[in-house]
């Protein structure tokens, strides 16, 4: 029986080699295995930068509402200037529309329409109604909607409070 030292040795002296078939097909299967694994790396990128997109529209969309909370009451409406297209209509607050408030304008009204939020992937949009609550005469609803594409394909963000007039002393 021989030692698995001698067997060794003897594997390493074998002077046949290998055929230039069996180098081909072990070629073949390394290239496919770092196709696929380029093909997650590539999926795993495209993922991290349309979550770092979402994040990005999330935080306009959530910053534009706080903004417009912290305005005095009087001057939470839509400026009729910026906005005049849409005063006194109805907008849809929600996605599939089932809910629609008139929006609020005044001459007066401190919420204006920007210019769009440059990101590192290009322009979010931002969007922002002041309507009535129906129902509720001392409140007023701010949506704030932040529209981009991603890889040619249309993406929106909503974020909407709703801010009651109240007494202060």
């Amino acid at each position: 029986m021989p030692t698995s030292r001698s067997w060794l040795r003897d594997r390493l002296l074998d002077e046949r080699g290998v055929s230039l078939v069996e180098v081909l097909i072990a070629v073949m299967l390394l290239a496919g295995a770092f196709m696929a694994l380029a093909q997650v790396a590539t999926g795993g990128l495209l993922s991290l930068r349309s979550a770092a997109d979402r994040t990005t529209a999330v935080g306009v969309a959530t910053q534009t509402v706080e903004s417009a909370r912290a305005s005095e009451w009087g001057a939470l409406l839509l400026a009729e200037d910026a906005h005049g297209g849409i005063c006194d209509e109805l907008v849809e607050i929600d996605r599939d529309g089932s809910i629609t408030e008139i929006a609020l304008c005044s001459p007066d009204g401190a919420i204006g329409g920007g210019p769009p939020f440059w990101g590192e992937v290009g322009a979010f949009d931002v969007q922002t109604y002041v309507t009535a609550v129906p129902g509720y005469g001392n409140a007023r609803r701010v949506t704030a909607i932040v529209t981009w594409e991603e890889r040619g394909v249309p993406r929106e963000v909503r974020t909407s409070t709703v801010v009651a007039e109240v007494a202060r002393d």
